[in-house]
């Protein structure tokens, strides 16, 4: 029952076959693929910490609960898993950063039956909640998009409940008058010489 060691979509009875290519012809499959798409570059790099803010994530994670479109109810999450069979459980959510596109999962949540016909995914939009981001669906479902994506994510982990650090390039009222201190002395010093010099050519 460990979902770490279950496939990713558990309800398939089929297995994506191995084909023992080169890595030529497999970057030539990708550029195929990318190609077909129309896209100029297949690959992205996506970090919750440069890409998101802390609002986005929190408000992510609390679309996503209970309060509102249940999405753990089927979804796994890490190591955490619905209840029911297993045969009924969607697809770890916590390995979207390593396989899914941004983009890709913005579509995805908007109209899921548009990109897979008969798909068990529910449709949540139109029709999102009013009260979050004022009605603005577009940037709730981005909020979605980036808390999936900050799930098992290297650089930051998925709890976003607690309070953002201050930012640390911000000097402190004491460091700021240290520098307008020192700032002065410069210039103090600076008329000093430039006196002694005057008075030097006078003489």
């Amino acid at each position: 029952q460990d979902p770490a060691r279950q496939p990713l979509r558990f309800w398939l009875k089929i297995r994506m076959p191995t084909f023992g290519l080169s890595e030529h012809e497999t970057t030539a499959i990708v550029d195929y693929f990318a190609a077909m798409a129309e896209l100029r570059d297949p690959y992205f790099f996506w970090d919750p910490s440069i890409d998101s803010t802390p609002e986005m994530l929190q408000v992510g994670e609390m679309l996503m609960s209970d309060d509102y479109f249940s999405c753990w109810a089927c979804h796994v999450r890490g190591n955490e898993t619905p209840a029911g069979p297993m045969e009924q459980w969607a697809p770890n959510l916590a390995y979207a950063h390593e396989r899914l596109n941004p983009t890709w999962i913005l579509s995805w949540i908007k109209d899921p039956q548009a990109l897979m016909p008969g798909t068990k995914m529910p449709a949540f939009y139109p029709g999102g909640p009013p009260d979050v981001f004022d009605g603005d669906e577009d940037k709730q479902v981005a909020a979605m998009r980036d808390y999936i994506m900050s799930l098992g994510a290297p650089r930051m982990t998925a709890k976003v409940s607690e309070e953002p650090a201050m930012d640390s390039a911000e000097p402190a009222a004491g460091d700021e008058a240290n520098e307008a201190g020192e700032d002065g002395a410069d210039e103090s010093q600076a008329e000093a010489s430039a006196e002694t010099e005057a008075g030097a050519e006078a003489g």
